[in-house]
């Protein structure tokens, strides 16, 4: 009776541990987009106070197009500023961080966060009380430094956030790469939705000022997750506030730093902790090494760089050329379609990040995702220049299967590297892996611009304009 009582207790241990170390992946992968998400859903409230040139074509459907709807200033060109940043990070982040201690790197995107969400809260109020003779241009070109200047701090934060807690997952359960890509897809929905409730007349109503504030407890939970929520295995080097010198992981430490081997783990017997795995060491790589290493993984990142070229080149320049009439557009504006078309290709992102566990893809379907992908692409080119899709609904299912595909590749992609990689090589596998989708987006970026031009010079066809 007693064995029978330990087992049941430890058995409700694991699942408790269990249960706490997937929920904080979860909280890691929200969190660490949360914060250019809401710079993405706070855009327009933060230019919008010092640009007085609004038009009716913003606060109601259009009757009829009679005109290319081209911006100043392209999705595509914030984008780059973006993910440049981030590329920059992931290019050379992984040759080295495994001497950067996960709870440094947890403290610094935290701290990071905050300094984002308070530049962009303080940023108008500073210039508005300190240059009275600025004229409403001038402060609209400050708002847009400023803003652009957020969009690469955030950039930054969430390219080192991604690299550190893609290596973290292999010290746990496979899992967590998972609830990670969910939470990283819950960033999109939950973001975006709790900002327009907060701001909208009709829910809260409270200025975008205020909302910013409110967000600053999104990097408090951040660090709750992992210093409070998640279980530490023994292999993770942890650090100490006031002493420094475990602020650096040493030499001796990473050679012989250990990690879960999930193989290992599931045949283990089940009054075994989570925590205490087999030990596998994790090699300290050669700069020759990490580059083999990468080289050999280029099967699945090469996959998941095309599909975000694709995935992005649609959102980044082609959809906000797409506007629908009254009669076709459920009477939607133009910036509301827009809106609508970034909930649901976030919608798909989620959807998808978060079925790995019941639909895991084989490698062929990786290798076919961009040729689906890419057959979007010529259909949302072919739309934004001869508007020959019948209705605004049609749009909208493609752009959900585009973030089923984008969401797909991602967490399938991370999935396959987790079990292709030798295991004393998988953290840096993990981490090396996501310049595939930040090489994409680069792409995606540059290439955007001259077709949105092209675009724009275009006439519109004469069923438009008849």
């Amino acid at each position: 009776m007693k064995t029978t009582s330990g087992s049941s207790k430890s058995s409700a241990r694991q699942r408790w541990e269990m249960i706490r170390i997937l929920t904080s992946f979860w909280i890691f992968g929200l969190c660490n987009n949360y914060a250019y998400v809401i710079m993405l859903s706070a855009a327009e409230d933060i230019l919008g106070q010092g640009h007085q040139n609004t038009t009716d074509v913003e606060t109601k459907c259009l009757d009829k197009i009679t005109s290319r709807h081209c911006t100043i200033i392209t999705t595509g060109a914030v984008l780059l500023a973006d993910i440049l940043p981030c590329l920059l990070v992931k290019l050379t982040f992984p040759f080295f961080m495994q001497r950067i201690p996960f709870g440094q790197v947890v403290l610094d995107t935290s701290f990071h966060n905050m300094l984002i969400t308070i530049t962009q809260l303080f940023n108008r109020s500073f210039f508005l009380r300190c240059c009275d003779v600025l004229n409403s241009k001038h402060l609209w070109i400050l708002d847009l430094k400023s803003y652009i200047s957020g969009v690469v701090f955030a950039s930054i934060s969430s390219g080192f956030g991604e690299i550190t807690y893609l290596s973290l997952t292999p010290y746990f359960t496979k899992n967590t790469i998972s609830t990670w890509s969910s939470g990283t897809g819950g960033a999109g929905i939950i973001g975006s939705l709790t900002y327009a409730a907060l701001t909208e007349p009709h829910f809260l109503n409270l200025s975008p000022r205020i909302t910013l504030l409110i967000m600053l407890v999104v990097p408090l939970i951040f660090s709750l997750a992992y210093w409070c929520l998640l279980v530490f295995p023994d292999s993770i080097h942890k650090i100490s506030i006031m002493k420094l010198s475990t602020w650096v992981v040493p030499k001796t430490c990473l050679s012989e730093t250990s990690f879960n081997d999930i193989c290992n783990i599931e045949t283990q017997n089940a009054d075994k902790s989570l925590t205490s795995s087999e030990h596998v060491k994790q090699r300290i790589l050669s700069f020759k090494e990490m580059l083999l290493t990468t080289l050999s993984l280029l099967r699945f990142m090469i996959p998941l760089m095309l599909v975000y070229l694709g995935e992005y080149f649609i959102n980044q320049g082609i959809l906000q050329l797409i506007i629908y009439p009254c009669d076709k557009g459920w009477y939607l504006t133009p910036s509301s379609q827009y809106r609508w078309y970034q909930v649901l290709y976030q919608a798909g992102v989620f959807i998808s990040r978060s079925s790995v566990n019941i639909i895991q893809l084989p490698y062929w379907a990786l290798v076919l995702l961009p040729i689906l992908q890419f057959a979007n692409v010529v259909i949302f080119f072919l739309e934004s220049l001869y508007f020959y899709i019948p209705h605004i609904w049609v749009l909208f299912l493609l752009i959900l299967f585009e973030g089923l595909f984008g969401g797909s590749s991602y967490v399938n992609t991370f999935t396959h590297i987790h079990n292709f990689a030798k295991p004393d090589v998988r953290e840096f596998s993990m981490s090396i892996s996501s310049l595939g989708d930040a090489i994409g987006i680069v792409t995606a970026g540059f290439v955007s611009i001259p077709f949105y031009n092209h675009i724009c010079q275009t006439s519109l066809p004469a069923h438009m304009t008849a």
